[in-house]
Formats: structure tokens, sequence, C-alpha cells
């Protein structure tokens, strides 16, 4: 399976939810916006500060 989840704020909240039992993470951004790669950072930090999610391949 494969899932598109968008990066909205209004998402964020179920990304942990989606990447429980997964193989791999693979993590897009929107280079174009730049000011956006700052915050992107972050919130990828955060979620896979998540104890299990730990160990998944990005």
């Amino acid at each position: 399976q494969l899932w598109d989840i968008g990066g909205q704020p209004r998402f964020r909240s179920m990304w942990e939810r989606y990447c429980r039992g997964v193989s791999a993470i693979v993590y897009m951004v929107d280079a174009a916006d730049q000011e956006k790669i700052e915050a992107s950072k972050n919130e990828l930090h955060n979620l896979l500060d998540k104890p299990q999610l730990q160990g998944i391949p990005v």
C-alpha cells in the first residue's frame, strides 16, 4: 500500500497513524517554497521522534 497524505497543518495529526506498520517513509517537500523548508524539516523530525516509528527507513 502507498499513502499520499498532504502536508497542510490539518493533515499532520494523521501522519503518525498512517506510518504505523510501514516498511518505509517517503517524505517529499516542494523545494520551490523556501519558507516552508525549515518547517517541513521540523515536522519530519517530530514525526520520526515517535517511538513506534524508530528504525523505519526514510
